[in-house]
Formats: structure tokens, sequence, C-alpha cells
């Protein structure tokens, strides 16, 4: 194995660890706050985004990487699936609890492993099957299921389930755009279509809480 490819996964499962940061963090700032609905927070969240990564990109003359192609209905399709993953997500912390939304999340890899060989045409293998099993058992760990109230809101719980059903399509759908797209192409449109899609219900109350 040469360095550059060293470097290329050391780099990748940097981003990953990092995005995992960053997404796991989320649910305690949304929390915290208050008087405000979690469509108005996912929009402004990918607002802010996608001017951090079109300053980052203007700055760095790398915009034309982020031009259109093909698949573009797919594109689409997936930032509506991100919508729907953080809407969820968020309601399911809201009205359920952290620890529920990030379990019922986190059940995400069961839809991609069942359903990827049909959509994807990808194969199942013992070690893929290996790597979820030990992914569940590790949130298990984490989450402690068993020091968690079930019986809250069902409506936090059903919001859970959706989240990780809409999560596997997004990864799925990310999948199947990436040749097409980089990540961060994908992010960048993502972010400007659930922008658009949000801007009516983006009012937010003056007395936000924090």
């Amino acid at each position: 194995m040469n360095i550059a490819r060293i470097q290329g996964r050391f780099k990748g499962y940097g981003e990953i660890i990092t995005a995992a940061v960053l997404w796991g963090t989320a649910g305690i700032f949304v929390k915290m706050i208050h008087d405000m609905t979690a469509l108005s927070i996912i929009f402004y969240r990918v607002t802010f985004a996608f001017m951090i990564l079109l300053v980052f990109f203007s700055l760095s003359g790398n915009l034309k990487r982020l031009r259109l192609k093909d698949k573009k209905t797919f594109l689409l399709l997936f930032s509506i699936l991100q919508i729907t993953t953080m809407l969820t997500f968020f309601i399911s912390i809201m009205e359920a609890s952290i620890p529920i939304a990030v379990l019922l999340l986190y059940t995400a890899p069961l839809y991609v492993t069942a359903f990827s060989p049909v959509l994807l045409g990808e194969r199942s293998t013992g070690r893929v099957w290996l790597a979820l099993f030990m992914s569940i058992v590790g949130i298990v760990f984490i989450i402690e299921p068993g020091k968690t109230e079930f019986s809250m809101d069902y409506v936090g719980i059903i919001a859970g389930l959706l989240s990780g059903i809409s999560y596997a399509f997004q990864i799925m759908t990310s999948r199947y755009i990436s040749k097409s797209y980089s990540g961060y192409s994908q992010a960048f449109w993502s972010f400007i279509i659930a922008t658009l899609l949000l801007a009516p219900v983006a009012s937010v109350p003056s007395d936000i809480v924090m």
C-alpha cells in the first residue's frame, strides 16, 4: 500500500470522525433551543452551512468543482431526504430525548444493509454484517437503553424511527450520485435546495431563548 493511499484512507477516517462529532453534538444544541420550530432550526442550519461552503470554495478558487451535472433529480431527492432526516431527528429530540433520538437514527445501517443489494446492486458480505453488528452493540453500550424511558411521547419515538429510515435512503442516494457529485458538491447543492424549500416556513419568534 503506497503512502498516498494510506494518507487518503486516514483523511477519510478523519472526515468520518469529524462528521460524527459534529452530528452528535447537534442534538445537544437542539435541546437547548426554545421557542423555535424544528423547521426553523433546520433552515438556519442549512443556510449558514451553504454560506460557509460558498465562501470556502470562492476563496479557494474551486467553484467549478460544484457545477451541476447529471442525476439532478436524485440530487433533489437527496436534499429532500436530508431535510426529512433532520426534521424527524430534531422532533424526536424535542418530543422524546437525545438518547432515544440517537439510538433510532442509527438504525439506518440496518436498512442500508437490507436494501442496498436491491437498490444499488451491492453485495452484503460477512464483513459488512459483522461491522453492522459491532456498530449496533457500540450504540447500545453508549445509549444504555436499560436506563432510557421508552414510555415517553410516542411522537418522538415514531419520529426517531422515521429518521433512521430516511437517513438510510439518504445514504443510498448519496452513494448512487457519488460518481457525479463529490461529498462537498452534494452538501453544497442540498443546502441550497433545502434553504429554498424551507424559506417560506423559516419565520422565528423574536424572543428566542437559549
